[in-house]
């Protein structure tokens, strides 16, 4: 779109986790191959439909979350600051994988978007919608551009994974229901 292209929306997932601890890896499948593998996903749909798309999306995979979330800062720090890019939304994918065991898709930070509550419904899917991120247990990388006014969404299954736990396996992932947050979300982007 001529007016619309130059705001942005973000959607992002970090990729890293803890590695290895006194010898017992750590994959961490929920935590965040599943947020991961859901943004790739969500960006060969989009890709496949980009036409249809009016304001331009970025797709990004993050770094150093577990470390403090440098890599989704150094993004909101150079979108934000450097270039002074319009940015509209910032979607964060983390930990999507355990939709069964909690029966809910929360969105966190749906007080920052105007008009929430009606873009933010789904037939498919139990929605949790919380107003604001509050937790520091559970800061995310919306974190860098909240701070500098905006509208973000945290968006998860919950922590019933073992998270942060050398179980944190594949084969605990709820591919069904990944298959229908990862749906849900493309289906929100297309439609801000």
């Amino acid at each position: 779109d001529p007016e619309l292209k130059d705001q942005y929306i973000v959607i992002g997932a970090h990729y890293d986790h803890l590695g290895v601890k006194k010898g017992q890896i750590y994959n961490g499948a929920d935590d965040n191959a599943s947020g991961s593998a859901a943004v790739i996903e969500i960006a060969r749909a989009l890709c496949a439909n980009r036409d249809k798309l009016k304001r331009t999306v970025v797709i990004a995979a993050f770094d150093a979350e577990e470390l403090g979330l440098y890599g989704s800062n150094a993004l909101a720090d150079r979108m934000l600051g450097e270039d002074g890019l319009d940015v509209r939304l910032m979607m964060s994918v983390d930990m999507v994988g355990w939709y069964r065991a909690t029966n809910s898709l929360t969105l966190q930070g749906v007080a920052t978007i105007k008009d929430s509550r009606r873009v933010l419904n789904s037939e498919k899917l139990n929605l949790k919608l919380k107003n604001f991120e509050w937790s520091p247990v559970t800061a995310t990388d919306t974190e860098g551009f909240a701070k500098r006014q905006v509208p973000t969404l945290a968006i998860s299954t919950g922590i019933k994974s073992p998270y942060h736990k050398p179980e944190d396996d594949a084969d605990l992932i709820d591919y069904e229901g990944l298959d229908k947050v990862t749906d849900y979300l493309t289906d929100l982007t297309m439609d801000v």
